[in-house]
């Protein structure tokens, strides 16, 4: 998770008031060049810092999106579980809108050693075996433009001032020439992007003229997420006294929706999901005699796994701690609650992320769980999940 989501100041931080020289038809044609290009980036922009920013969480949470191949490894004390996501997505900024679509597709296994029955962080997913999952998420919201505001454009090209000078100093005894190429928003090395360059030296001028770009503050999310699931169940055979196995296929189909908010490193989502698991049932022993002094005894699940169906609502919160001179998000977390309105659970999960990546964003950290569930007999079982999680960008070249 990154510290925010921010549009580039492409979209106008110079002042519009500004007098300029009569163009030639050749101006006109580099100028139309160039904003359109400017546009562009724009969209990438945008659509990364969307997709890298807050909304990039765990693997198993219904709201995931990357900017790239990710490996996330989860453990507890006795399981663990490993997840592969490839994400793909295009957004597009036109007439005040931007509008981005996500494309996921997740391969997750268990690794050998895994016994637990129970997914290992609250209660959406799978324990045992091979995990497909394919999913889509809509982002869209509203686009200001400062530029048609006289207020809100001149305080951005005063921001911009003020962030130029704040360069200038910070690079105090370098070569001229390279200050003058450093502190030129228009030219430095940040991607051709001046609402980069007010971030890095001028932290509170940006997230002021930042806002003027997200009139309604908050950008809005919707999607689904449907995963088939395959594993080998072992189990005892009490009529043929023999030790035995099938495989099962499982499922799980979610929809979420929710928001992004544009002013603080902060998202909020809303899921429902159905699904059917299968679950071992629990050990039995049962011995027969082999001849007069002799006897044989096998212990394993009791039948075949047993199927078991559920209706899951669940509510997340998003938010990333900020701090330091340059403003990263150095402390995330993400509490879960969700209720099992078939089998009457609930469980709580509260990932912690702790460890940056290369480029600062947090991919690593603890993760903390209860899950309250009820038996055939209607007893309640509490149990507390301890674990660690992290995920590196993957490729494959």
């Amino acid at each position: 998770m990154r510290n925010t989501i921010f549009i580039p100041a492409t979209l106008a931080l110079a002042n519009p008031a500004v007098a300029q020289e009569t163009p030639t038809p050749f101006d006109n044609e580099v100028k139309l060049a160039n904003e359109e290009l400017a546009k562009e980036r724009a969209n990438d922009k945008v659509d990364e810092q969307v997709h890298s920013g807050i909304a990039n969480g765990s693997a198993d949470r219904a709201l995931f999106a990357a900017d790239g191949p990710q490996l996330e490894v989860s453990a507890t004390e006795e399981d663990k579980k490993g997840t592969l996501s490839w994400a793909f997505s295009g957004g597009s900024i036109d007439k005040g809108a931007f509008k981005s679509d996500s494309f996921l597709l997740q391969v997750s296994t268990a690794f050998d050693g895994s016994v637990d029955q129970k997914p290992l962080f609250g209660l959406k997913g799978f324990a045992n075996g091979t995990d497909v999952s394919l999913g889509y998420t809509f982002f869209w919201g509203k686009i200001g433009d400062p530029s048609s505001d006289t207020v809100q454009s001149e305080d951005a090209a005063a921001q911009k001032k003020i962030a130029i000078r704040n360069c200038i100093k910070r690079n105090i005894g370098a070569d001229p020439k390279d200050i003058a190429k450093k502190c030129d928003p228009d030219h430095a090395d940040f991607d051709g992007s001046e609402a980069t360059f007010l971030e890095e030296y001028n932290p509170k001028g940006f997230e002021r003229v930042y806002g003027y770009h997200f009139p309604e503050k908050t950008i809005k999310f919707g999607g689904i997420k449907v995963t088939g699931n395959q594993a080998k169940y072992a189990y005892f055979d009490k009529v043929a006294f023999v030790e035995n196995s099938d495989t099962k296929f499982g499922y799980e189909a979610t929809i979420y929706g929710g928001v992004l908010l544009t002013e603080s490193p902060t998202s909020f989502t809303g899921s429902l999901t159905a699904s059917r698991k299968y679950e071992a049932n629990d050990p039995i022993t049962i011995c027969q005699p082999i001849n007069a002094t002799q006897t044989q005894c096998i212990t394993g699940p009791d039948g075949a796994a047993s199927r078991n169906k559920a209706l899951i609502g669940a509510f997340e919160v998003r938010h990333a701690f900020s701090f330091g001179k340059d403003n990263k998000a150095r402390l995330a977390v993400a509490p879960e609650i969700s209720y099992d309105i078939e089998n009457k659970a609930f469980a709580v999960d509260v990932p912690l992320y702790l460890f940056p990546d290369n480029k600062g964003a947090l991919k690593g950290g603890v993760r903390f769980g209860y899950t309250n569930t009820k038996d055939a007999l209607g007893k309640r079982d509490g149990d507390f999940q301890l674990g660690l999680f992290f995920a590196v960008p993957f490729s494959i070249f």
